[in-house]
């Protein structure tokens, strides 16, 4: 990332000092340190805050501002991270959402089928109000079976999409398999929720004659960013300051090196989170900013050693240029590990098998030593059915089969 301007530094040790002097956990934390926010260096001085305070401390986070709502992650039934809004932070991330909108090419009378989380998630709520506000219709179906969705979106004529890549795959699919794409409308769709590689939005803007855009965000910090008509991820850095940062050496990414990305929120003051790890993989290349995955979707492998749907999906996109997704099943065979890739794809070549194969070998400098030595085997397997990647939420791109 960029170097933080003197200006953002201030604005950063300003939203610092904020949580020091309104929240029990913050306060606690810098005197433990040592640190004095007044002076502390930005932001090298502070320390990073990891994503389990929201778990077990939400309460201490939370500012003693007066509260307008509270949210809490969807991804973690058992024990979700719990955050508070003041009504300027839900303003805020509205304002940022219309923002969104307009990238996305929404215009106003488009209907807006919201297929986004609503409740104590808060997302659906935010793209509502952004959407009334934008001037189109908004109509919520986040809780409602995919076939039911497809019919609401017919008979509202609906425009614009905001969903998530598999559950738009298997809308578009239903619509296939039932002769309905032509009773269809949607120009637009954004995607957010998991991650979408270049190659399946181009087969799907192909296909089904829509445009999609990539909506970046999470439900600590509300929308971080999206891409614009130039298919590049543009951040809102004038409200979040973004790190990428080396765990393992404690130092900030070069260029084109893979890290976690750090978030400051510079205008949350419900739940402040400064110097937050966010748990993506990220990259920031000569061509722009890159969202890999998160860390937690890692397996270990053997010995610490382990592997990302990233480092799949870099591999896989290189050779078969026309699949859509996939899905990395782990198992065990005669003491060895066997790493079978399921993907649909047309060109289903030997050489295009091996040359995959032998791309997945070298992922990684310590993967490799692992197939040198016969510790891991990888294979590819030609699926035939396209429903079987067609689930509706999010997929598990790896799965680990070893007991």
């Amino acid at each position: 990332m960029k170097e933080i301007s003197k200006g953002k530094k201030e604005e950063m040790r300003k939203i610092a000092c904020f949580a020091y002097d309104h929240t029990q956990y913050y306060n606690k934390l810098y005197k433990k340190c040592g640190i004095n926010p007044y002076d502390v260096n930005i932001p090298y001085g502070l320390p990073i805050i990891d994503h389990s305070v929201l778990i077990d401390n939400p309460y201490e986070i939370k500012s003693d501002l007066k509260m307008y709502k509270l949210c809490a992650s969807s991804g973690t039934i058992l024990s979700p991270k719990i955050m508070y809004r003041t009504y300027d932070d839900f303003e805020k991330s509205v304002i940022n959402e219309i923002e969104l909108l307009r990238m996305s090419g929404v215009k106003e009378g488009d209907t807006v089928a919201i297929i986004q989380p609503f409740g104590i998630w808060g997302y659906g709520e935010i793209t509502q109000e952004a959407v009334r506000r934008y001037g189109a219709v908004a109509i919520p179906l986040w809780n409602i079976d995919d076939e039911r969705v497809l019919q609401m979106l017919i008979m509202n004529n609906v425009t614009v999409l905001d969903v998530s890549p598999s559950r738009l795959i298997n809308i578009l699919q239903i619509a296939k398999e039932t002769d309905q794409l032509t009773a269809l409308n949607i120009r637009t769709a954004m995607c957010a929720g998991e991650a979408i590689s270049e190659n399946t939005i181009k087969k799907i803007e192909a296909m089904y004659n829509m445009k999609l855009y990539s909506q970046y965000g999470c439900e600590e910090l509300d929308g971080l960013g999206g891409t614009d008509d130039t298919g590049k991820m543009r951040l809102f850095t004038d409200d979040f300051i973004f790190e990428i940062w080396n765990e393992e050496q404690n130092r900030p990414c070069d260029i084109d090196e893979v890290g976690s990305l750090l978030v400051t929120s510079l205008y949350h003051r419900g739940s402040p989170l400064i110097r937050y790890n966010l748990q993506d993989l990220v990259r920031m290349g000569r061509d722009g900013f890159e969202i890999l995955g998160r860390k937690s979707e890692c397996v270990v492998l053997y010995d610490s050693v382990k592997i990302f749907p990233y480092q799949i999906d870099l591999c896989i996109q290189e050779v078969f240029q026309d699949t859509v997704n996939w899905q990395c099943c782990i198992t065990e065979d005669d003491g060895k590990i066997v790493i079978t890739i399921k993907l649909v794809v047309n060109d289903i070549s030997v050489e295009k098998r091996d040359e995959a194969v032998r791309k997945l070998e070298k992922c990684s400098i310590d993967i490799n030593e692992l197939v040198l030595c016969q510790k891991i085997i990888f294979q590819i397997d030609i699926i035939d059915d396209e429903d079987y990647f067609m689930v509706s939420g999010k997929g598990r791109k790896i799965i680990d089969m070893r007991k």
